[in-house]
């Protein structure tokens, strides 16, 4: 109960870090975003820690601020010119669809590689804030780790998809196929 509640309370704080972001550009400097971002990263690494990996909830709430995060930093470094147009759209459209992906297959059993991508994709969450905070020296490592981002995030949305559809419309189609046979079969 702690643990969880320590959880909702690192994501509030997460969620507030964002217009502090804007906020220390517009009030001290561009060399002060590095601030809120190393904030960020932090909170990002004890929220590793605290989560309950068994929860519904707590995964919902990781969904939920990966994609708050990581749209906010693309769309506003975007606007400030240090990632591509093309980057950002790509990127803003998979994360959700990679996070609703992730919500439905909370539970059920993934291939290995499936789940090693998933440890990567938090792994280059994580790259992409610490890549933030120095993107105003060298911003090759920001525009790298969103291409990361958006390549982890279509490879695990496509088989996600594949395997819904699959599940869902060809192997459903398959067992009306076979119920038709045998009451076919039970008729003659």
């Amino acid at each position: 109960m702690i643990n969880d509640m320590r959880y909702k309370g690192l994501f509030a704080v997460e969620l507030a870090l964002l217009p502090l972001i804007i906020s220390f550009k517009l009030i001290i400097g561009t060399w002060a975003v590095s601030i809120p971002l190393i904030m960020l990263a932090v909170c990002r690494c004890i929220m590793i820690f605290v989560k309950n990996r068994a929860s519904l909830s707590d995964h919902i709430i990781q969904v939920v601020g990966d994609t708050v995060v990581l749209m906010f930093l693309a769309i506003y470094f975007t606007f400030l010119g240090y990632i591509p147009l093309w980057l950002c759209v790509i990127d803003c459209i998979l994360v959700p669809l990679y996070g609703i992906s992730n919500v439905y297959f909370f539970s059920k059993p993934m291939p290995d590689v499936v789940e090693a991508l998933d440890f990567c994709f938090l792994a280059f969450v994580f790259t992409c804030i610490i890549s933030l905070s120095f993107v105003m020296k060298i911003d090759v490592v920001a525009k790298v780790s969103f291409i990361a981002i958006m390549l982890t995030t279509a490879i695990v949305f496509i088989y996600k998809l594949y395997r819904f559809l699959n599940y869902y419309i060809i192997n459903r189609k398959s067992k009306f196929a076979k119920e038709h046979e045998k009451t076919m079969k039970v008729k003659k």
